[in-house]
């Protein structure tokens, strides 16, 4: 993985199995656009962009600063299972929460996941995931 195993992540998010980091992996990847580890903030907001939000530019960055816990002008990995840990974790409805559009298109990838994994192989490459 690159970070830490899956053995401390589940120990780190007791909430989350193997299956679940599995999924929150590729959709750190989709949002990850040059794919270099991290999401610096030029890609989140495309992605926003993109998924056409329109939240203004300081609220967005008021997100990304709260996301971005050590401040290093990108959010990682673990960054980002600790956003979803939270998110669910303080929010019965998961897309409504103190992250705003940030925690709705994290509710979205993380449900649009679940329908794939939940799909079989022959039904992947029938609808043309591969």
């Amino acid at each position: 993985m690159g970070e830490k195993d899956f053995r401390a992540l589940i120990d780190e998010f007791p909430d989350f199995n193997e299956g679940d980091i599995l999924d929150l992996r590729l959709q750190f990847q989709t949002f990850d656009l040059n794919q270099d580890g991290i999401i610096d903030y030029q890609e989140l907001m495309q992605v926003l962009d993109d998924l056409g939000d329109r939240s203004d530019h300081d609220v967005r960055e008021q997100y990304f600063q709260q996301i971005d816990k050590d401040g290093s002008g990108a959010i990682d990995f673990e960054e980002f299972l600790a956003l979803i840990h939270e998110l669910r974790k303080t929010s019965e409805s998961f897309g409504s929460n103190e992250y705003g559009q940030i925690g709705n298109l994290c509710k979205r990838g993380t449900d649009n996941i679940q329908r794939v994994r939940k799909l079989s192989v022959a039904k992947q490459l029938l609808i043309g995931l591969f």
